[in-house]
């Protein structure tokens, strides 16, 4: 994952999508390490979904126009 700086997420992450969700989870070495250091260090790992794309509108076949 790219940032523009510490915390924010670049636009090109999604690319053409929006972000949906975002999950910061801390497996039990990464709250070890932050309890051991009183916070000072606080390791993490981040997840992003991006919202889906919307799906073409729908074909006007009965015209026979070739678009």
């Amino acid at each position: 994952m790219s940032t523009d700086g510490p915390g924010y997420v670049t636009r090109d992450t999604c690319r053409s999508a929006n972000l949906a969700q975002v999950e910061v989870r801390r497996n039990v070495g990464q709250t070890l390490i932050t309890i051991l250091t009183l916070g000072i260090v606080s390791p993490a790992t981040i997840y992003y979904l991006c919202e889906k794309p919307k799906p073409p509108p729908p074909c006007n076949c009965s015209n026979n126009v070739n678009l």
